[in-house]
């Protein structure tokens, strides 16, 4: 309970920094509808249910941190088609880590695919390096 408490108190004075601008992060709007309307736009998918697993802060000293929220989703339907973002594929779970990620992705990647549950995670790069990896 205490290990409980003090996650939470760590969330919310982080959360309070960036308010106050002692921790510079993008605020942007966000709506579920805008989620589910651009995974359909960039994979044709259209998601039936859909889960929230995670929130990552990402920080850098070259730009600006901001907020990622991770969703995973066991029931779509639809086709993948084309996208004009880049090349879409499919990609076995048991192969994802032999890609090239960021650090930082594969310690997040790593939880979802374990199904760990709800998490938060800061991720600071001093460049492209993972200087600091801690979860709230």
């Amino acid at each position: 309970e205490s290990e409980h408490m003090k996650r939470l108190v760590e969330q919310l004075l982080f959360l309070a920094r960036g308010d106050s601008g002692r921790t510079p992060i993008r605020k942007e709007t966000f709506s579920l509808n805008q989620m589910l309307r651009e995974v359909y736009e960039e994979t044709g998918l259209t998601l039936e249910s859909y889960h929230l697993r995670g929130i990552v802060t990402f920080l850098s000293d070259c730009w600006e941190g901001e907020y990622m929220f991770l969703y995973t989703s066991d029931q779509f339907s639809g086709q993948i088609r084309d996208c004009d973002e880049g090349d879409l594929q499919w990609v076995e779970k048991e192969k994802v880590m032999d890609l090239s990620l960021w650090e930082g992705d594969r310690i997040f990647l790593k939880k979802l695919m374990e199904n760990e549950g709800y998490f938060s995670l800061k991720l600071r790069y001093e460049g492209e390096r993972l200087a600091e990896a801690r979860e709230y």
